[in-house]
This record gives structure tokens, sequence and C-alpha cells, in this order.
């Protein structure tokens, strides 16, 4: 099987994109929402976010073949018109398997080899952001399926119509990433039993993560300080 050939600039660019994608998603779709471009400015994000991630994990033909099929649910669920609340989790349960597997194939690129390069330090901040993102998709998918799972300064959620689901999205990306870096302003709370066991999920995996992620940086630094008498003997 011949392998893509890929160069240092290549893979920053890629993994820049990606998290350029990321925070659009995260931070800048909020922003378009009183515009009325909110929905579309969303799905139009999460599509380029997959094609981002199937250059990333398509290393080599297989893989962007692999990458590709993956991709092709979870994008044809974002772009079919449907007004049908019900099917919006099933549509992000897709979105989140797909950058799942992406997740874990970049920590794959970031745990190997013996280099803390440029591209390990944008991929690992990459997997961090699609993982909250996916929390994300599961806490809305949750206050979708059993209406009050959430309670929003006190009141609990209310039965949503379909045309509010993308609002109620972006409190929810608000919500993941608070929860994620254990900050917990409090004007968000998981009220039923799932809600909250999601929530303590995330909490714990935010702390595991940057003590693993530093850790292994930190491991990777102190490696090529060591070798370096070594290799100029």
């Amino acid at each position: 099987m011949r392998k893509l050939q890929l160069g240092p600039l290549h893979r920053r660019v890629k993994y820049g994109t990606l998290m350029f994608m990321l925070l659009f998603v995260a931070i800048l779709k909020p922003l378009v929402a009183p515009t009325g471009w909110g929905p579309l400015a969303l799905e139009a994000g999460l599509v380029l976010t997959l094609i981002s991630c199937i250059a990333i994990i398509g290393r080599n033909r297989r893989g962007v073949m692999i990458a590709s099929a993956w991709a092709v649910v979870p994008a044809l669920a974002l772009v079919l018109p449907s007004s049908d609340l019900e099917l919006v989790p099933a549509r992000l349960t897709v979105m989140v398997a797909f950058l799942l597997y992406a997740t874990f194939s970049i920590l794959l690129d970031v745990f190997s080899g013996q280099d803390a390069s440029v591209d390990k330090l944008f991929g690992s901040v990459c997997a961090y952001l699609m993982v909250g993102i996916c929390f994300a998709m599961v806490y809305l998918s949750l206050d979708v399926t059993v209406a009050g799972s959430f309670a929003f300064a006190g009141v609990p959620s209310q039965r949503l119509v379909y045309e509010q689901w993308t609002q109620k999205y972006s409190e929810f990306v608000y919500y993941s990433f608070i929860t994620m870096t254990t900050v917990g302003y409090g004007d968000i709370l998981p009220v039923t039993a799932a809600a909250r066991s999601v929530a303590i999920t995330q909490a714990v995996f935010g702390q595991f993560y940057m003590a693993l992620m530093v850790g292994r940086l930190l491991a990777i630094h102190l490696s090529a300080i060591s070798n370096e008498p070594a290799a100029r003997g």
C-alpha cells in the first residue's frame, strides 16, 4: 500500500485548519446565532470539520477511504433536510461516533514518537476541543430525549421545538467546556441521574487528559535533553 507523503508543514496546516474549524463550531458560532444564520453556520462548520478530520486521519489511501466512509453518514445526517426533533439525537450520535474515531487517531499520532513538535501540540489541542464538542452533543441529546435533564438558572429545561436545538447546542458547548475545566459556574446544572453521570465522566476526563498530556510532553522534552550529550559525543 503506497503511503501518502506528508511533510511537517503540511501536517501543521492540517492540524491548524482543524483547530480553526473546531474553534468556530465551539466559540464563533454562538456569535452568528443572533443574525439568523446559526443553524446554517453550525451545519457548515461541522461538515468542514468532518473534511478536516479526513485530511488528518487519512495517512494513506486506505486510511482516506475508511475515514471518508465513516464521514458519509454523519455528513448526510447533518445536511439532509429534516424538521423532526426526535431525529436530532440520532444525527448527533453518528457525528459523535466519527469525532471520537478521529480523536483516537489524533491521540495515537500525538503519543507516538519521541518528538514534542508543534504538530503534536496542535494535535493535542484539537483532540481536547473535539472531546468537548462531543460531550456538548451528548448533553443536547439527553435534553432532547428527556426534557428537564438540565436546569438553566435554576429553571428545569422545557421540551424543545426543532428550531431551538441549534441555540441549545451553543449553550451546551459552553456548559461542556466549563465542566471539562471543572470551573463550574452553576448557571447550568445536571438534574437527572444520566446527565450527572455524563458530567462526572467529563470532569474526570478533563483532569486526566491534562495530567497525561503534560506528563507525556514533559517526558519527551526531558528525554530529548538527556540525549543531547550522547548525540554530541
